[in-house]
């Protein structure tokens, strides 16, 4: 556990200011975002909606410290509202995407699109009627009064406010630890919710990088690598659900378990893959502080979590390729 007396080199308007632009980031981020979505809805525009709705929840969690719990709470569950009403599209564009890296039959393969394309149509359908009742003037609420409240804040109060934010963050570290534990091979679900999870944490140490000399960007790639492996099993879990529920309806039997079988196989080698460098999570928590960093510099170019090469966790352990999708 980080003790305040760990920080007394923290120097308050450094850790104040940051939080506020962090938070005038992230709040711009989601409405322009927000706002393209309602023109279109396209893979891209809603991969990038529901990036920052993430990290703007991850964010507001963090920063309840210094929120009353009940204002905290009516925000989040704003937040979380408009992230679920775009899962099943989501999931629908990402198999989309999956569905060609595939071997499969050529008929099958078409067969199997053209159903997906279907489900898509519907999905965005209702993705437009949910998306004209959000309101941002909740969130912008709360992030003003956050703002205000760190405005407010005295010098004095700074090191035991960056302390409250590391045990916050490690405590989501913490939880992270017990789902790993948890972790059954065969049911996919038990990685799924480590990976949501581990996501909430990543982002929160995202947020707190630049007063953290620990967290180099280096370590940032390795976490979102450690993410995406798990993030790829997600995808060909419900890539391989919903080719089961096709290939009951549209294909012969044969053609129809050629389908599964293939994408279990898929599943299966993602699982080892992940399995054989999950322990390394423990190299990205819980975070020390020693210190604290100087003023914080320009944001990192991938502050959308588009793709990029990712650097493997610090190990001389050889590391799989990243995947090209990233989620």
């Amino acid at each position: 556990m980080v003790e305040a007396t760990n920080l007394s080199a923290a120097r308050p308007v450094d850790l104040h200011r940051h939080l506020r632009a962090l938070l005038r980031r992230q709040g711009k981020r989601y409405r322009r975002n927000l706002k393209r979505c309602r023109q279109e809805f396209s893979a891209a525009a809603v991969h990038d909606l529901r990036v920052s709705l993430r990290r703007l929840l991850a964010t507001m969690e963090l920063l309840g410290h210094f929120l009353p719990a009940r204002r905290a709470e009516k925000s989040r569950r704003t937040l979380k509202r408009q992230l679920d009403a775009f899962d099943e599209l989501r999931d629908l564009q990402v198999q989309l995407a999956r569905l060609v890296d595939l071997p499969q039959p050529e008929r099958a393969a078409r067969s199997f699109r053209a159903f997906l394309r279907r489900q898509e149509r519907k999905e965005i359908a209702k993705a437009r009627r949910a998306v004209r009742r959000f309101s941002s003037r909740r969130i912008a609420r709360t992030a003003a009064e956050l703002e205000a409240e760190l405005r407010e804040r005295p010098e004095a109060r700074a090191a035991t406010d960056l302390a409250a934010l590391v045990r916050r963050a490690n405590a989501a570290f913490a939880r992270v630890g017990q789902l790993r534990a948890k972790i059954d091979p065969a049911d996919s679900d038990t990685i799924h919710r480590t990976r949501v999870a581990f996501k909430g944490f990543r982002y929160a140490v995202e947020a707190l990088a630049p007063l953290l000399p620990a967290v180099t960007p280096r370590r940032l790639r390795a976490m979102r690598a450690y993410q995406n492996w798990m993030g790829d099993i997600q995808d060909a879990t419900v890539l391989g659900r919903s080719a089961g529920k096709f290939a009951r309806k549209k294909l012969d039997p044969k053609t129809g378990e050629q389908l599964r079988a293939e994408l279990e196989r898929t599943r299966r080698r993602l699982v080892r893959r992940y399995l054989k460098a999950a322990d390394r999570l423990h190299a990205f928590g819980p975070l020390e502080l020693a210190s604290v960093s100087a003023p914080p510099g320009p944001r990192a170019k991938d502050e959308d979590d588009r793709p990029h090469p990712a650097t493997p966790p610090e190990s001389h352990e050889p590391v799989p390729a990243p995947p090209r999708h990233r989620r």
